[in-house]
């Protein structure tokens, strides 16, 4: 399938404008409850602490996300029969185009706040920094595999 048609039939682009909008409310919201944007951008900054103070609060639901978009995929494969089809292609494979844009969702609810984050307080990401973002991203991974295996693909007899 092309990336274009992929995207248009995805729940992940369908769904973006509510987790997107999701992420900047509470990104301005929760991170900016406790202290203003003065004294944010006023006080000593170190890179990997504002990295893990904007992934806090966004660690849980790049992950709920991902899970429930990729749970609608594999219901999706299962409900049209791709399961059952003669194996043209990898199940691994169908199933790794699938959760392509789930992924990416889950990706883009990580790193939209950290990108965030160090443009308003202008530091420069490192490495060190960085570090949590990129343990995130594969955590993601694995729970859109488990959101894609957690459906069953065959119904009880």
């Amino acid at each position: 399938m092309h990336l274009r048609t992929r995207l248009r039939t995805t729940p992940a682009v369908w769904t973006a404008p509510v987790w997107l909008g999701i992420v900047a409310f509470y990104y301005f919201y929760a991170l900016h409850f406790e202290d203003s944007y003065e004294e944010v951008v006023a006080g000593p900054l170190w890179a990997p602490e504002q990295v893990q103070l904007a992934l806090s609060y966004f660690y849980v639901f790049a992950y709920a996300v991902t899970v429930g978009l990729a749970v609608w995929e594999g219901g999706r494969l299962k409900r049209d029969g791709v399961w059952q089809l003669a194996p043209g292609r990898s199940r691994y494979r169908v199933a790794a185009h699938t959760l392509v844009p789930v992924v990416g969702a889950g990706w883009l609810v990580l790193v939209l706040p950290v990108v965030m984050r160090l443009i308003e307080t202008r530091l420069a990401p490192t490495p060190a920094a960085l570090a949590p973002l990129f343990m995130a991203m594969g955590i993601v991974c694995a729970y859109a595999v488990i959101g894609c295996a957690l459906y069953p693909r065959r119904s009880p007899p």
